[in-house]
């Protein structure tokens, strides 16, 4: 069996309490619900191969063409046919990173390049430093996430236009990945798309599981300005990549109002501080995550956690970091408490032990 390093598996154990996988605490909304079930009662024919409905949904809520649109069966499954499409010769990826940026261009037969993001810099994005990459390595394609995963950290839309404009110089399209975007305070509910549009050398990639609540429906899509570009990607994919249930989970969440991300950047701004203040006062070191996940580093081995029927992501196999280095979702108020209750319970026993 395939090695499986991302969180959310949760089917092994029972009563698990999962801060590995970064979703909505506030839920899946009621719309999203309806629509699945249902779905359930017109899923004998196959689904539609060109996805109209959602096309159109879709194309109206981001105010893109269609033809600049690509969906797919999440935004791992598109980071995969991005790199097997475009089939880049050199790429670069901007570090620590969600690992299947990697695989994907692996898979690709591509030399891969790192830029990596600095503790000292409070795993931040320096904007010089990585244009300088750029101009240096001149990748085929370059991967970047705003938020980046697993720091969550946010650069700011100039700095994005800038790192895009100066990958244009050197014949580079730029991946941006923000499938945490719409849990970030001050952001528009969909972010950079006019700025796709206008560059034919960006392709802007979203999840829908994470901000809907709904990772086991898989759907996520890619914008980009350049109708080839995204004509390359489709080429590699199945005939159907999205089944029925999750076509009608997208069109029904293209329908759904602002009061709801309203709602969820207010739960999860006020979750997230206590949840960073709380790690905190543990003597925890974290760093300033803008996400709905907060990635902290423990003095202490805190692997103890599993016992209890809690799951952080440990990030010992992202590049760079070591197994000291833990993202912690952010949840409903009683399950941010459990986990802080349980890190005291153990620091509590490691340091009875230690006497």
């Amino acid at each position: 069996m395939r090695e499986y390093g991302h969180g959310g598996d949760i089917y092994g154990q029972k009563n698990i309490l999962d801060f590995s996988a970064s979703l909505n605490p506030v839920g899946m909304p009621y719309e999203i619900v309806d629509a699945v079930m249902r779905s359930a009662r017109e899923c004998s024919p196959y689904p539609d191969p060109q996805m109209r409905r959602l096309m159109e949904a879709a194309s109206g809520r981001l105010n893109v063409p269609a033809e600049y649109l690509v969906f797919g069966n999440g935004a791992s499954d598109l980071i995969y046919r991005i790199c097997l499409g475009l089939r880049p010769k050199r790429a670069l990826i901007e570090e620590p990173a969600f690992s299947e940026y990697e695989k994907g261009l692996e898979l690709a037969g591509c030399e891969i390049f790192h830029h990596f993001q600095t503790k000292e810099n409070g795993f931040e994005t320096d904007t010089d430093s990585l244009i300088r990459s750029i101009t240096d390595i001149k990748p085929d394609l370059i991967f970047t996430g705003c938020p980046s995963n697993p720091a969550g950290t946010v650069m700011s839309k100039q700095d994005l236009i800038q790192i895009c404009d100066s990958a244009k110089k050197a014949n580079s399209t730029v991946v941006i990945d923000r499938s945490f975007i719409h849990f970030v305070e001050g952001n528009d509910e969909f972010f950079f798309n006019a700025e796709t549009i206008e560059r034919d050398n960006v392709i802007l990639l979203d999840s829908m599981t994470k901000i809907f609540a709904m990772a086991g429906l898989r759907l996520g899509y890619m914008i980009s300005g350049n109708s080839e570009t995204c004509r390359k990607v489709e080429n590699v994919m199945q005939p159907w990549p999205v089944s029925r249930p999750a076509e009608e989970a997208g069109i029904a969440a293209f329908s759904v109002g602002p009061e709801f991300f309203a709602k969820t950047k207010r739960y999860v701004a006020k979750e997230r501080t206590f949840l960073a203040e709380s790690l905190k006062a543990l003597g925890m070191e974290v760093f300033g995550s803008e996400a709905n996940y907060l990635f902290f580093r423990s003095p202490s081995d805190i692997s103890g956690l599993s016992e209890r029927g809690i799951i952080l992501r440990n990030c010992g196999n992202y590049r760079s970091l070591d197994e000291s280095y833990h993202r912690a979702a952010v949840r409903t108020h009683e399950e941010n408490e459990a986990l802080i209750n349980a890190l005291k319970d153990i620091l509590r026993e490691k340091e009875e032990a230690h006497d």
